[in-house]
């Protein structure tokens, strides 16, 4: 991108790195768990989700509660749409540790 850098005086932060890869994981994750409940066709979601009718998300949570992680999924007023609350560095440190 600027090459006019040499290498040598590029610093990675690899911090920043692995907290936006680690993101992009989760969401990954988590869509995949949607596409398994077959909730992906629903985008928009009315009142409350009633997790007992998504198995592989509500195991997720479970799991995540086991580790001491509070995790929650909710819809957005406005959009009507599934959202969840972003996990901190240590969180994702301790999922990504004791994930299959």
């Amino acid at each position: 991108m600027f090459e006019f850098i040499a290498m040598d005086h590029v610093v990675i932060d690899s911090l920043h790195l692995f907290l936006r890869i680690t993101d992009i994981l989760i969401e990954n994750l988590i869509l995949s768990l949607k596409t398994a409940d077959a909730a992906e066709k629903r985008t928009h979601f009315h009142g409350a989700i009633d997790i007992k009718k998504h198995k592989h998300l509500e195991k997720y949570i479970s799991f995540l509660k086991g580790l001491n992680i509070q995790f929650c999924l909710s819809v957005n007023r406005d959009t009507n749409k599934l959202q969840y609350r972003d996990l901190t560095g240590p969180e994702k440190l301790q999922l990504f540790q004791n994930i299959k």
